[in-house]
Formats: structure tokens, sequence, C-alpha cells
């Protein structure tokens, strides 16, 4: 490891170490969010990638506004006025959505270029967002490859009152949408860095899973006071699974529940119903529930159905359960919980993944966009760890000595 790389503090994934975030994540891209103390709005955002390109390559394609509508998708031509040494006003223009739904943003920012490898802004001064914030930073893992953070966080409710209509029957989804933005543009940089230093992108599972950087406690950091995701890509580059996890004021055996019975993830998550145990034993587990998913007047419901083995968290053991088979309306899933002892509360590590390309829209455009994949991939198992997480978070919150708040959930 470089001094550089020694030298990464707090404001980049919670402060998890350059070397364990690089394991975890080689081959694969993570995303970390903070929430307030309330847990209801996001307070940083930011996503991370190994790119297999030098620092300098990809610290000069990460700055090369001109031409980020080239390696951008859904961007048109930025606008730049040099202000000074290492000093620009960018004006970001990109185009969202699809056909007639989609949406112009223009963001503005007065950006200034920081020795040797950062980039932060000065200041946000227009666009389509209330506010909005951008950054960047490099570390260099060796002189072939480097550790892309990009952060980017802004109030996704300024877009407007359809967007705050849709935001408000689905809270769940504006923290996931909110916190996980950064990895559309953390992925183009990386493609276009490789691509400018004639490399491959790096492919094939990370060295290690979440749950197993859980377990050994190098993810801790991370977890503390945020929600850590990691999307695995197999050999061909195509997303295998996506895993979420978070630290949970409440104990395993607390916790517990919410992993084995679906009725008790339908009382805590909004977007999930209609849950039902199938068939249990002592080590294994049928069960299927439904999710809904609303954009205005249109409503998709989806089935998965999870036929897994556990073993519950005792005896100072920790509690996983893992599918065996599951699939979603058909659809083969990767599914899996993991429950692990910190202190006097727990770390959740969810996984699920189910293939996006259903359709021949769908396949259309996310083969054309695929870091748009690698975003929508994030929600399912982001927005149920959040929504366990917030949960128990109301019943643990001291309203004195000795006393909490709330009544104690179903267990």
């Amino acid at each position: 490891m470089t001094n550089e790389a020694n030298s990464a503090d707090e404001r980049l994934f919670g402060g998890m170490e350059p070397s364990a975030l690089a394991a975890l994540l080689r081959g694969g891209f993570a995303t970390w969010i903070d929430t307030d103390a309330a847990d209801a709005e996001c307070t940083a955002a930011q996503a991370a990638v190994v790119v297999n390109a030098p620092i300098e390559t990809t610290f000069a394609t990460a700055t090369d506004f001109g031409c980020f509508h080239q390696f951008v998708s859904l961007s048109k031509p930025s606008q730049i006025e040099h202000l000074g040494p290492n000093r620009q006003r960018v004006t970001f223009r990109q185009r969202i959505g699809l056909a007639f739904l989609s949406v112009g943003i223009d963001l503005t920012f007065e950006m200034r270029l920081e020795p040797p490898h950062r980039l932060i802004c000065e200041r946000y001064v227009d666009g389509a967002f209330s506010t909005a914030l951008f950054a960047m930073d490099l570390v260099a893992l060796d002189e072939e490859s480097t550790l892309l953070f990009v952060t980017f966080l802004a109030d996704m409710r300024s877009l407007g009152w359809l967007v705050r209509a849709f935001l408000k029957r689905l809270p769940e989804l504006e923290t996931a949408i909110a916190g996980n933005v950064p990895i559309l543009p953390a992925t183009a940089f990386a493609a276009e860095a490789e691509r400018r230093a004639g490399r491959r992108a790096l492919v094939g599972p990370p060295a290690k899973e979440l749950h197993e950087a859980i377990a050994d406690g190098s993810a801790a950091p991370a977890l503390k006071n945020g929600l850590l995701t990691v999307g695995r890509l197999d050999d061909r580059g195509e997303i295998c699974d996506m895993s979420s996890a978070t630290r949970i004021r409440a104990t395993p055996a607390r916790v517990w529940p919410s992993v084995v019975d679906p009725k008790v993830r339908q009382d805590i998550v909004s977007i999930v119903d209609r849950g039902k145990i199938k068939r249990k034993t002592a080590d294994r587990l049928v069960f299927t529930y439904s999710y809904v998913v609303r954009i205005g007047p249109l409503r998709k419901r989806y089935t998965t159905t999870v036929e897994a083995r556990y073993r519950a968290p005792e005896a100072g053991q920790d509690g996983f359960l893992v599918a065996e088979r599951g699939d979603t309306d058909g659809r083969p899933i990767q599914y899996a919980d993991h429950l692990v002892a910190d202190g006097d509360g727990a770390i959740l590590c969810h996984t699920y993944w189910a293939d996006l390309k259903t359709d021949w829209l769908s396949k259309r455009f996310l083969s054309s966009h695929p870091e748009m994949e690698r975003l929508i991939g994030t929600y399912p198992p982001f927005i149920l760890v959040r929504g366990i997480r917030e949960h128990y978070r109301q019943y643990s919150e001291p309203t004195g000595v000795g006393h909490t708040t709330g009544t104690p959930p179903r267990t």
C-alpha cells in the first residue's frame, strides 16, 4: 500500500481501510450511505470501484468534463468555464428516462482540483436540485490499479411534484435512489479509464463476499453508522449477486424473526406483503412473499419463493439463511441472510439478485446502459436492510435512564 492509500480518512466509506475495501469489491463495485440520527435523510452517499488503470489515467479521465457525454450514458455536452488555476465552473447536462417520459437535469458546480488526486465542489451554483454535492477521490492500490471514490448527494424531492408524490408513496426508495446514484458516474469513469489505458475491466468475484467481511471485521467501519452495498460480478462482467449490510440496534435473537418469518418482514417493510411460511423443519424452510412496485397509476406485483437452509443465532453462533433454490415470478434468484453479533447489537447482511432483463425493452435499455442495471440492482437488498434497521431503531432510542421508546416488535 502507498502512503496515499494509508492517508484515507473517515470521509471515504466511513473510514474503511482502502486495502480491505479493494479486496471486497475488486472486480465488482460498492456503494455506501450514511443517514442522520433519525434515519430519515441521507447525509452521505458514495460509490467505489477498483479501476484496472494507473491513477494518473483514471484521474485524467474522471476530470475530463468536456468529454463526459462520450462515455457517461444519458449525458449531453457539458459547459465549462475556467475560473483560474485548477478551478472551473462546470454545468453537467443529462437526460434521464425513456422517450417522452424523460426529463432534463442540469447541474452547475464550481470545482477545484486538489493535488495529488482529488476533486471537490467548492459551490453548487444552480441546477435541477435545490442542493447538491459532488466530489471524487482516488487512491493508488499499485502502479496498475486505482481505487476510485465518487461522492454525489442531492435532494431528490426538489425535482418536482411528480417525484415528490412518487417518493411519498415509497419512502424507502428515496434513500435507495439518493444513496446509490453515485454508482452511475463511478462505473462510467472506470470503464473509460480502462479503455484509455488499453486494459480490460477486472471481472470475476471479489476476494471475499460481504458477509465474510462482516465476520472478519474488515467492513465494520462502513457499517457503524451507514449501509454498505456490494455488487459481485461473474467472469463475464454480469452481476451474480447484490448484498447490503448495516448495523442494527438490537440483539441477533431479536432481529432473527425478520429473517425467517416473511410475515414479520411484511410488518416492517411497506413494500412487502402476503408473506407465508409453507414448510419449516429444524434447519430447512420454504416460504413465499410478494412485493408491490407502484409508479403513478401503474402497479406491479412480484412473488418470491425461497427454499433455504438456516441456523438460528444461538450458543455464540452467527445466524444464517441461505437459499438452496429461489425464484421471483419463475426467474432464478440469489438469496441469503447473515446475522452477526456486534457488541450489544447485530449486523444484518441480505443478498438478493434477480436478472432485470426480463423483456425486450429492459434488455435493450440495460444492455445500452449497464451502469443503470447496477444502480437498479442495488435497490431490493438495500430497501429491505434499511427497513429492518429503521424498524428496530425506533425501539432502541433512549428517552431517559433505563427507558426506551415504543413497544417491542413482534418476535
